[in-house]
């Protein structure tokens, strides 16, 4: 797990490849930790115990007509759930990024979108344990 904590927000616990949009570039939460890419978190990797856990799939029903993605205090999350059909064609974890090329099939660009139109989606939880 990776926990990320704030003076501005709720302490925020996360699966280490849980896609987080950085700088315009989808990358897994564990990498934008270890990279000191998180500015505005004190971000830790830790084994814990999570009773429930959530892993949200935005607009799954219109694939390619959103971000499929959602901010969950100020950080752009990945929203394609477990959909195989999001997941394939917006490969934004290493295993489907794997998967894609194995397969030999263009994904989609890396989508970097305005905080804006992400807040669109705004959902308060994903991959994510909310502790207060």
């Amino acid at each position: 797990m990776v926990v990320l904590r704030s003076d501005a927000h709720a302490e925020l616990v996360g699966t280490r490849d849980h896609p987080v949009l950085v700088d315009g570039v989808w990358m897994e939460l564990e990498e934008a930790v270890v990279g000191g890419l998180l500015r505005d978190f004190n971000g830790t990797l830790e084994t814990r115990h999570v009773e429930s856990f959530f892993n949200l799939e935005v607009d799954g029903h219109m694939p390619g007509q959103s971000t499929h993605s959602y901010v969950v205090n100020g950080l752009v999350a990945s929203g394609n759930g477990d959909s195989p059909v999001l997941n394939a064609r917006f490969p934004r974890q290493k295993a489907w990024q794997a998967k894609t090329a194995e397969a030999g099939c263009a994904a989609d660009a890396p989508l970097a979108i305005p905080m804006a139109a992400a807040a669109r989606g705004l959902m308060t939880a994903g991959s994510w344990e909310m502790a207060f």
